[in-house]
C-alpha cells in the first residue's frame, strides 16, 4: 500500500541497459533518492562497484532536459507516479 505523499518512478539505468520501478516519497530531496536507487540498483544487479562515487550520480529528467537539483525534493519537480528519470 503507498502512502499518498509516494510515487512510482521508472528509472533508466543506462550502466546496466535496464530500467526498474521505484517507489519513492515526494518529500524526498534528490539527492537521497540517488542515493536509494543507486544503493538499490547494486544490490539487485549484485555489483557493489556499478557505480564507483555515488556523488558524481545525476538523474537527468527528459522533461525539463536537465539533470535534477540535488538540494531540491521529488515535489519541487511535480514529479508524478509513471514519470521516468535517468540516473546517469
Amino acid at each position: 500500500q503507498m502512502k499518498n505523499d509516494s510515487v512510482i518512478i521508472e528509472i533508466v539505468c543506462p550502466a546496466t541497459s535496464r530500467t526498474y520501478d521505484f517507489v519513492i516519497c515526494t518529500q524526498m530531496n534528490i539527492r537521497d533518492v540517488i542515493e536509494k536507487v543507486s544503493d538499490e540498483i547494486m544490490e539487485f544487479e549484485v555489483n557493489k562497484s556499478l557505480f564507483t562515487d555515488v556523488n558524481l550520480l545525476e538523474l537527468f529528467s527528459d522533461f525539463y532536459k536537465s539533470s535534477l537539483n540535488k538540494n531540491l525534493k521529488i515535489y519541487d519537480y511535480n514529479i508524478k507516479s509513471g514519470c521516468r528519470l535517468m540516473l546517469v
